[in-house]
């Protein structure tokens, strides 16, 4: 496998992106010619992960490391945005910030306690479970002061964990760490038996992994969000639902009964339970968090019973919007479009987490996402899951990295209005 290196290009701007495989990794490590303070690499869950892990802490022994298992890479390379998968790969993807980019970044590793969930069962009661996390969270010690402005915190989850929102919930209950957390689950073969973290010591199950990452003077940070899906007009309140186990049983429809969400769905699309699920082949479902829609895409349907299971939790009395798929490319160009405005030019790199759905829902479009953001240096992987400030799916969530000159301007509606969106995902 050959490698991407944009050498010149990426020193001069502080980052450099490499792709290798596990063969190869080594050898590109060695040609690399920067001193990195932070380190972030998705490895295919074909591959080695300790042995990966061991060749980057080897070369760059005093990074912060955050690493984990993919359910495909990103890379900016020769026009292309989505690297190639099958039934089995062999790729690393990397990429370095030196001091110039990133000024500090600790990483800590924090237990979810999410065994019984990951075996399919609940056996802790869900407020001891968050209860337990915001623990784990208090205890969780970094030195780095923290100012929602320069400072944010890249996290990855044990993508088999389900407990994603338990740790956000249990996040704003403790009142720590006031910035923006951005990330995504990691991913794996689409068996569902594999997720690894790994922050350079030890390769992590059933743990979230913080990389708390201050930019250098002179650089800002924007964040980034963008789902190719519109809201219709047709919504449901859900009345009895599952957090654990992620499934909604009984809404409220809009002309106020009570009833299964399968039958209510059957009902507004006037189809019987055997061609529902082609029924929705267009459509997902969304959350409303302040202006944002947030995704909640359904991973099974229990025609039996009635129950529609997710692969994000949605609590009762939450309002359930029906969502269209729209075009991925145009889409995402036009969100990058309006990122792009009240910032000075383009980004100097990025790193994307980007839902496996995404990936396998619009497969026709892959090919014309790399002239998206033609130019940038670009690294990221196909997710279990996305994070900004909360838990969502088939969304892509970015952090990209600013070069500002003194009296330049800088707008970032995440950024700027953290304290508003603060308040909406603690709610």
């Amino acid at each position: 496998m050959g490698l991407f290196l944009r050498k010149q290009a990426a020193n001069a701007a502080g980052v450099v992106t490499l792709q290798a495989s596990s063969a190869t990794l080594g050898a590109a490590l060695d040609a690399l010619r920067i001193k990195p303070t932070f380190v972030v690499a998705f490895v295919s869950p074909h591959v080695d992960i300790d042995r990966s892990a061991a060749e980057v802490r080897r070369r760059f022994p005093d990074a912060a490391l955050a690493m984990c298992t993919t359910a495909g890479e990103l890379c900016s390379e020769q026009g292309q945005l989505y690297c190639t998968t099958g039934g089995s790969w062999d790729r690393i993807v990397l990429q370095c910030f030196d001091a110039s980019l990133v000024a500090r970044a600790e990483v800590v590793a924090i237990p979810l306690g999410s065994e019984d969930l990951r075996r399919g069962s609940v056996a802790v009661p869900m407020k001891e479970r968050v209860a337990r996390l915001a623990r784990s969270i208090e205890n969780a010690g970094i030195a780095l002061d923290i100012d929602h402005r320069d400072t944010f915190a890249y996290v990855l989850f044990d993508g088999l964990s389900a407990s994603e929102s338990f740790f956000m919930e249990a996040l704003y209950e403790s009142g720590r760490f006031p910035c923006l957390f951005v990330g995504g689950s990691a991913g794996g073969t689409l068996d569902f038996k594999v997720s690894w973290l790994h922050d350079g010591k030890r390769r992590l199950d059933n743990h979230a992994l913080v990389t708390f990452v201050r930019t250098a003077p002179g650089v800002r940070f924007g964040v980034f969000k963008s789902q190719n899906f519109e809201p219709t007009d047709v919504v449901f309140n859900v009345l009895s639902a599952s957090l654990e186990q992620r499934y909604v049983s009984q809404v409220f429809d809009q002309q106020g009964r009570i009833g299964t969400l399968v039958d209510a769905l059957c009902d507004r699309l006037k189809c019987d339970r055997s061609s529902l699920e082609a029924k929705l082949a267009e459509y997902s479902f969304a959350i409303r968090v302040g202006k944002e829609i947030y995704v909640r895409s359904i991973a099974r349907m229990d025609l039996d019973s009635g129950r529609v299971h997710f692969y994000c939790d949605v609590a009762p009395g939450e309002e359930l919007v029906m969502v269209r798929r729209t075009g991925l490319a145009e889409r995402t160009r036009q969100d990058f479009q309006r990122f792009l405005e009240g910032k000075p030019g383009l980004p100097v790199a990025g790193i994307l987490n980007d839902c496996i759905l995404r990936r396998l829902y619009n497969e026709r479009e892959l090919g014309d996402m790399g002239k998206v953001m033609e130019g940038v240096p670009l690294a990221g992987f196909s997710t279990f899951g996305e994070i900004l400030g909360l838990n969502l799916n088939q969304t892509l969530t970015a952090i990209f990295f600013f070069r500002v000159r003194t009296g330049e301007g800088f707008r970032d509606g995440f950024v700027d209005q953290f304290v508003a969106h603060y308040g909406e995902f603690k709610a």
